[in-house]
């Protein structure tokens, strides 16, 4: 037990430290922001959680890396998976809101442009905070929580410490940034009890914040111009998606309850 919640101690502090110091303060070390320094922040924060992660598990709590959830048989699938539960119903409602005159795309870039800049920003988002964050909250964290609590405690468990994080590195500065933050983790804590893997909370986590970042993020980075933004960032992107991906992954785990990991 000592060594169990000791390491998770180590991978929540090494979590914070590196959001506070990759993401939030990065200003102090790589100067203003840059496409490169960007690239750069965001290998070193993949290689360095993933390295913590690796180093804790074999020489603190002695678990096998299996415990994380990330079984490599079935990383393509669920990983897909993941993706298509934000995406499909993000695509459908987006599609419906433009239909219905609620939201507007105007864009500013040629449209190769917008292909090039999109496709580099799958990889900036899978490694600066898809991966690394699945792996320690719904990979590390959630593991050794469900291994002494009942999985949807350990579900709430890893959403208190994911926006506990957040608040702490400043990610989470503000009132509504600390509501989004837990109500994206509590979404991933469910996908990851009903799918029973972290690669489905990757693809979900993954395909979100590319379309966030990508079309809502940065007003002087962002490919169109949106009018309607408040329906498409509240009801594409979060609401619907957010519940229909929790419903979709408790159909799934109804047919095919094998799914679900004995740890999760």
């Amino acid at each position: 037990m000592r060594r169990r919640v000791l390491g998770m101690l180590l991978i929540f502090a090494t979590a914070c430290v590196l959001l506070t110091v990759l993401m939030s303060r990065s200003e102090l070390l790589f100067g203003p922001y840059t496409l490169a320094n960007h690239a750069v922040r965001a290998v070193l924060m993949t290689v360095l959680v993933v390295g913590a992660v690796l180093l804790v598990c074999r020489l603190v709590t002695r678990r096998p890396i299996g415990s994380l959830g990330l079984p490599p048989q079935r990383a393509a699938g669920q990983l897909g998976l993941g993706v298509l539960l934000w995406l499909v119903p993000a695509g459908v409602t987006t599609a419906i809101l433009l239909a219905a005159g609620l939201v507007t795309f105007t864009p500013q870039q040629p449209a190769g442009d917008i292909v090039i800049r999109l496709l580099g920003l799958i990889v900036l988002v899978a490694l600066f905070e898809a991966i690394p964050e699945e792996v320690v909250f719904r990979g590390f964290l959630y593991g050794g929580l469900a291994e002494i609590w009942p999985r949807w405690a350990a579900a709430i468990g890893q959403a208190v410490l994911f926006t506990a994080a957040g608040a702490i590195s400043g990610a989470a500065a503000t009132p509504d940034r600390v509501l989004m933050f837990a109500v994206f983790s509590l979404t991933l804590g469910c996908l990851r009890v009903l799918c029973g893997t972290a690669w489905v909370t990757m693809g979900f986590h993954l395909a979100f914040q590319t379309a966030a970042q990508g079309l809502i993020g940065n007003e002087g980075l962002r490919p169109f111009g949106i009018a309607g933004e408040d329906w498409l960032a509240g009801v594409a992107f979060v609401l619907v998606p957010f519940v229909v991906a929790i419903a979709g992954a408790v159909a799934l785990h109804h047919r095919r309850p094998a799914l679900v990991m004995t740890n999760s």
